[in-house]
């Protein structure tokens, strides 16, 4: 089994920055804020591989536009 690039523990702190995020939310500046707070450099495919990080991010962007959550 391979070693995962981002620990839970990282997975958690990028997951509570998503929830925190005001402002444009894209992918560049997601990876750009990870490298800058947790001096942990990534990419938007290695991000977008992780399912809580995904999730939190479709929520967010959609929160962020003024959508509402479908359930």
């Amino acid at each position: 089994m391979a070693i995962p690039k981002i620990s839970a523990q990282q997975q958690r702190q990028i997951e509570t920055m998503l929830t925190k995020w005001a402002g444009k939310l894209t992918w560049e500046a997601l990876v750009t804020q990870v490298e800058l707070d947790l001096g942990l450099r990534t990419t938007r495919q290695t991000l977008s591989s992780y399912m809580g990080i995904i999730t939190c991010y479709k929520r967010r962007k959609a929160q962020l536009r003024g959508a509402t959550p479908a359930i």
